[in-house]
């Protein structure tokens, strides 16, 4: 699909600069999309394209590529001559109107890309938007928002959090593929916790989660209580470590519907948090049941072995992993207009 729309814009181009190029530039674009994966990625490999298109297209227009010089008798190279030729008026036209229409997409895009950014609190990116009388913002500023935007994605993946994002309905969704290491990233799950207050319900997605830090399981569940409630944790060194650390100041979620979604490959700590939540009656699990084999072939150090060991969680709403979103979404819709 990306190769066929870009040769649909390709001939745009004067036909001599198609023969001419042609063959080169679909092979670089094809490396590009080979080597530049994701959406955030494949969406600044656009953007690179179409300034590349209202920059390059009038020139294509304004020079003739003339055939190579007959090569000389002594052996010395041939070179090719760029004949310049006055630009027409509907290259200029044509031009500036593309690029008008390029640059107005692409700050439309990311204008409404950020409006629920996990990240917001961190990275300060309401200071980087323009007031609300400008109307035509400076591309350096637009670059370093893209820019902004790109490190702080980076900063939510590498803690775990493949995804949030505002479901139909108001529902949150969090795809968390590991409990990451509270040390590193208690601010990053403070701030998506924080962000998921505007929510009505809030769906964690477990279905690939290979476990991590239990310090980092009770704490996304300190958020979900209005209250201190035990909390079991085959690992617990104290007392402390066996009760949530709730009412979190300023959550609002302790009242709000939650769902978990489950798998074969969720593993270890995923299975910890969900365990947990059944068993309080404080989430709906939704999918298949989970590994059960949360230390791995080894042999759980002594003491440690959790309730789930060897079986399992079971969902309360036992589906097909692909279709557990679904199945939780029309809960959540449900639930909500009780």
């Amino acid at each position: 699909m990306c190769e066929k729309i870009f040769a649909c814009l390709f001939r745009l181009y004067p036909a001599h600069f198609r023969r001419q190029y042609g063959a080169e530039a679909m092979g670089l674009l094809r490396d590009r999309l080979r080597d530049e994966r994701g959406s955030r990625r494949r969406l600044r490999l656009w953007f690179d394209l179409l300034v590349d298109f209202a920059a390059g297209l009038p020139q294509a227009y304004r020079n003739r590529y003339a055939s190579p010089v007959p090569q000389p008798a002594s052996g010395l190279p041939t070179f090719r001559v760029l004949d310049q030729e006055p630009l027409r008026p509907g290259s200029v036209v044509l031009g500036s109107v593309f690029a008008l229409a390029t640059l107005s997409a692409f700050v439309f895009v990311m204008n409404h890309a950020s409006a629920y950014h996990p990240f917001a609190r961190l990275n300060g990116l309401a200071n980087a938007a323009h007031s609300a009388g400008q109307t035509t913002p400076d591309v350096e500023q637009v670059a370093e928002k893209l820019d902004k935007q790109i490190r702080a994605a980076s900063a939510l993946e590498s803690c775990g959090f493949e995804k949030l994002e505002l479901h139909p309905g108001n529902i949150g969704y969090v795809k968390l593929n590991s409990f990451p290491d509270p040390a590193r990233c208690g601010e990053m799950v403070e701030a998506v916790m924080e962000r998921l207050n505007s929510t009505d319900a809030v769906i964690f997605d477990l279905r690939d989660n290979r476990g991590g830090y239990p310090q980092t399981v009770r704490m996304i569940a300190d958020y979900l209580f209005d209250r201190p409630v035990p909390w079991y944790n085959p690992r617990a060194e104290s007392q402390q470590q066996s009760v949530t650390r709730s009412p979190v100041p300023g959550s609002q979620l302790a009242i709000k519907p939650m769902f978990i979604l489950t798998s074969s490959r969720t593993f270890s700590a995923a299975e910890h948090f969900t365990y947990d939540l059944k068993m309080l009656k404080r989430a709906t699990i939704v999918g298949e049941t989970t590994s059960g084999a949360s230390h791995g072939t080894s042999p759980p150090p002594e003491g440690t072995k959790p309730i789930w060991e060897g079986s399992g969680v079971e969902p309360d709403v036992k589906v097909k992993a692909a279709d557990a979103l679904q199945t939780a979404e029309r809960l959540a819709h449900r639930e909500l207009r009780k």
